[in-house]
């Protein structure tokens, strides 16, 4: 698929929807959803740039948009050019924060893919380095974990988002939801070096009110979101790798490793003084 079909993307979500409504109501939910989604202006891009794929789609898309990914150069030598790596990150915008993530890596390497929801996977000149994962659920699909092994063995970079959802507006600010422990266990079991990433940036306040509304509300405005970023920029920055054998001979729990490498991620971007290795080892004298 080359360009956002609502039609087929609402028979994936709910497979019964067109069976329960008359077809005048779907078709007017339909046009709805297209118009919240911002489809048309989306597929206009799309068209634009049929011909492009992967990694050249991104760069194109970024330039028609004016949007711009920020890495100091010193960060990007950060990044290891072989070998296989698990990148996680903090997911404050939805889309273009994947798809910076990605920009960024490919700068090193092109053996990346990443964690994704289906309607991205769906676009035919992304899919390559898309990885599925279940966007109601927010469950890596079975098949899913097999490819993410098959990738880990051929010595290839992931990259996963552990709070799976799209940040979302808290009393202590934006914040990513509870982290899942795929990203952890995968890097564990395969001795996969783990590369935290920080991304800024934020949504609109509509965004975040429309979670008050309803907590599925947000994930229709999206698509739109990306457009709001037209003529924008955001930082990333890299922290330190980490070894999978220094994770393993401190004997920590995967809770406990969340929660230090959420802390670290939130730090990089407070731009403080942040040291991985050394939280790691005052963790160590703690009793679990």
């Amino acid at each position: 698929m080359t360009k956002i079909d609502v039609r087929k993307i609402i028979e994936e979500k709910i497979p019964d929807f067109y069976k329960r409504l008359p077809e005048t109501v779907a078709k007017l939910f339909e046009l709805l959803i297209s118009k919240i989604l911002k489809v048309k202006e989306l597929n206009k891009i799309f068209e634009i740039y049929h011909d492009k794929y992967n990694f050249e789609f991104i760069d194109s898309f970024f330039e028609y948009i004016n949007f711009k990914s920020i890495v100091s150069t010193e960060d990007i030598k950060k990044i290891p050019a072989k070998g296989k790596l698990v990148c996680i990150a903090n997911h404050p915008l939805g889309a273009l924060d994947g798809l910076a993530l990605l920009q960024t890596v490919g700068k090193v390497r092109k053996d990346v893919k990443i964690i994704a929801n289906n309607i991205l996977l769906n676009l035919d000149f992304l899919k390559e380095l898309f990885l599925p994962v279940d966007s109601l659920s927010k469950k890596i699909q079975k098949t899913s974990i097999n490819l993410i092994i098959d990738s880990l063995k051929r010595d290839e970079a992931i990259i996963i988002f552990p709070g799976a959802s799209v940040a979302r507006l808290t009393l202590a600010g934006i914040r990513d939801y509870h982290w899942k422990d795929g990203a952890f266990k995968f890097a564990l079991k395969y001795n996969a070096p783990i590369l935290p990433f920080y991304v800024s940036g934020k949504n609109s306040m509509m965004f975040y009110f429309a979670n008050f509304i309803h907590t599925k509300l947000p994930n229709l405005l999206l698509a739109r979101e990306i457009l709001k970023k037209s003529n924008k920029s955001i930082e990333l920055k890299v922290g330190e790798l980490i070894e999978p054998e220094n994770l393993k001979k401190r004997n920590l729990n995967i809770e406990t490793i969340k929660q230090l490498l959420r802390n670290y991620i939130i730090n990089i971007g407070k731009k403080k003084s942040a040291s991985i290795s050394l939280e790691l080892d005052n963790e160590k004298l703690m009793p679990h």
